[in-house]
């Protein structure tokens, strides 16, 4: 979604990943980025909402800041990998 060089803070969120296989990633999302952005908008509307306002928070990463991230994205994977146990 949000372009990691131009929004470093949001390298390290999960909300700005999508996974799509080679051909789309490649021959759709790259090749048609404007159709692309506008199904993802449509698709889901609020991960765009919350990511249009955590692209605005672009102050400079900090250890701290890293190290915080770190968490939050441990824990997410922790509660995943509990969902799929249960």
């Amino acid at each position: 979604m949000f372009p990691k060089g131009a929004y470093p803070r949001l390298e390290f969120c999960v909300d700005n990943v999508k996974t799509l296989c080679m051909y789309c990633h490649l021959r759709w999302w790259h090749k048609n980025p404007i159709e692309a952005y506008e199904w993802f908008t449509a698709k889901f509307p609020e991960r765009d909402a919350a990511l249009r306002i955590m692209k605005q928070n672009q102050s400079p990463l900090t250890e701290d800041i890293i190290k915080e991230l770190i968490k939050e994205t441990e824990v997410l994977i922790e509660k995943e990998n509990h969902t799929r146990n249960c």
